[in-house]
């Protein structure tokens, strides 16, 4: 006949888990998480870019320039437009704007550089997103004036991005008068320029 102490656990045993079951519904619980849906991932939404940032530069600014053999042009000096794009939408450029200004005898002509001649400097007129395109020239000049120290050059780009923008960059240029002065420039016929290969 079963002790009084034996009846006890006997009950305790049949009313409560065991601490196997426990484990297990502990190890249960803990996969499932709350309300067992498990871990979640989260996707990233990329913006496009709506509009291209382009900044010019000029290289080198200022530039010495120098003494030529065409004495209708005597002064001549060589620069690269450099066109940076830096918002992640490409482009191409459609053309350049350059003029020159003297301080004695005033503003030249406009000098229009098209976007074929820019293919054929640059092997293209097209910027890459987040890249740059570098535009070499190479020019003879009238300075304009009776031997002016230096002469400005004002540049006008036009970028037209991948979107259908079209984007306008300034840049001014510093073209100091050439170390040697053998050939006196007595004109005073606005600064004009010619560019050519080099």
């Amino acid at each position: 006949m079963p002790t009084s102490d034996q009846n006890l656990a006997q009950s305790v045993s049949d009313g409560w888990p065991s601490r196997i079951e426990m484990a297990t519904c502990l190890a249960f619980a803990a996969s499932c998480g709350d309300g067992g849906t498990g871990p979640t991932t989260t996707t990233a939404t990329t913006i496009p870019v709506a509009l291209a940032s382009v900044a010019v530069t000029l290289v080198p600014n200022p530039v010495r320039a120098t003494l030529s053999f065409n004495s209708d042009f005597p002064w001549e000096y060589g620069v690269t437009v450099v066109l940076t794009e830096t918002a992640g939408l490409g482009g191409s450029v459609d053309f350049i704007n350059t003029v020159l200004v003297s301080p004695i005898a005033g503003e030249g002509t406009p000098f229009n550089i098209s976007a074929a001649a820019i293919t054929q400097r640059a092997g293209t007129n097209h910027v890459n997103a987040n890249s740059l395109l570098n535009i070499p020239f190479f020019f003879h000049l009238t300075a304009g004036g009776r031997n002016p120290n230096f002469i400005q050059e004002n540049y006008e780009i036009q970028f037209t991005d991948e979107r259908g923008n079209v984007i306008t960059g300034h840049a001014q240029l510093r073209i100091n008068a050439p170390a040697s002065t053998l050939r006196s420039i007595t004109t005073l016929a606005p600064a004009h320029m010619e560019p050519y290969l080099r």
